[in-house]
């Protein structure tokens, strides 16, 4: 499979240097051109060579970006094991929700606009994350339930165990934390599926109720600007190539996880 890959992409190559080839001979043409000899058919001609060559690169070089786009989707595939949720997430961005949409039925639900989501304050959150990072004023998106595999992995991760572990008093105390953010990092503080689903998230209503800690994580599929990680998703964004959207986890933990009954 990987050969014949490799077949393909020769051939368009070839193709795009016999084209090249072509472009400069009818350059050398023009140039050898006088004012005595350019007539309205020679110019029709000319016109025609060029929509002619400009079809044929754009042809080939659209087939050499699907080529392209495959391999990094077959890339990805094969890092399920130690990221499946990342994975997860990516699939639905790059087949623009037409794979992947058994995750979202497994683990929460998808919604096409943001007025969907009933909780005013969730979707008021979601449409300034989405403004913000995605400067857009709507998005499709999905909410993860508190026993969605996300959820499950982001309250076993260190960080979430310190970031709680060092605001516990104030919200036993308050019933509630104000807005943060959170930053997971690979061995630190989490895993490579926190980090290559997540990374860097806002975490939001964090309340006290009947002896559960709640949150919600809010966070967008995207890819930021000068980042070299992620260069060749950047890369796969900017050329439209994936869809970015919202996601929502929702957690929910005993307060008598961190602390200790008397």
């Amino acid at each position: 499979m990987r050969e014949n890959k490799g077949n393909e992409l020769n051939t368009l190559e070839n193709k795009l240097t016999r084209t090249e080839h072509d472009v400069y001979k009818l350059l050398d043409k023009i140039d050898s051109l006088t004012l005595d000899t350019i007539d309205k058919f020679v110019i029709q001609k000319i016109e025609r060579e060029v929509e002619n060559i400009s079809s044929i690169i754009s042809k080939y070089i659209n087939r050499f970006e699907i080529l392209k786009k495959k391999a990094i989707d077959n890339a990805v595939d094969k890092l399920e094991a130690v990221g499946n949720d990342a994975v997860a997430l990516f699939r639905l961005s790059s087949s623009k929700f037409t794979k992947g949409t058994e995750y979202i039925k497994k683990n929460g639900k998808m919604y096409n606009k943001i007025s969907e989501i009933k909780d005013e304050k969730l979707k008021e959150d979601v449409f300034n994350k989405v403004k913000q990072q995605l400067k857009q004023s709507d998005s499709r998106g999905i909410i993860l339930n508190k026993n969605s595999s996300l959820a499950q992995e982001i309250i076993k991760s260190q960080r979430f165990k310190s970031y709680i572990k060092d605001n516990i008093e104030k919200l036993i105390e308050n019933k509630y934390l104000p807005d943060d953010n959170l930053t997971f990092i690979p061995i630190i503080n989490s895993n490579l599926n926190l980090y290559g689903a997540i990374h860097r998230c806002s975490i939001k209503n964090i309340r006290l109720e009947n002896g559960m800690i709640k949150a919600d994580i809010i966070d967008t599929v995207d890819y930021n600007e000068g980042e070299m990680t992620v260069a060749i998703f950047r890369y796969l964004q900017e050329t439209g190539q994936l869809e970015n959207f919202y996601f929502v986890i929702q957690l929910e933990v005993p307060l008598s996880n961190f602390v200790k009954s008397k």
